[in-house]
């Protein structure tokens, strides 16, 4: 059954959790803890997954914004990974 726009835009928010401690950005933070990384990393690849996966659904110029939010997230988590392992 295909998913409409409303429903993928509530599902990626959801997924974001802006303001939360559940959100991509609490768990990217949680990344420059010691002992955290591959529980935390795994996380955050099934969420921007799922995200980028659900980008298609909500249209070109929201998809857009979404991804381009994702490219940002993949480059933090990749300082983060140089840095820490």
């Amino acid at each position: 059954m295909a998913i409409t726009r409303k429903q993928a835009l509530k599902r990626i928010e959801g997924l974001i959790g802006e303001g939360s401690n559940a959100g991509i950005e609490a768990h990217i933070g949680k990344l420059t803890r010691p002992g955290s990384g591959p529980h935390v990393r795994t996380e955050l690849n099934t969420r921007i997954g799922e995200i980028e996966r659900l980008a298609e659904k909500i249209g070109d110029k929201t998809g857009a914004e979404f991804l381009a939010k994702i490219a940002a997230w993949r480059k933090k988590i990749s300082e983060i990974a140089d840095v820490n392992y």
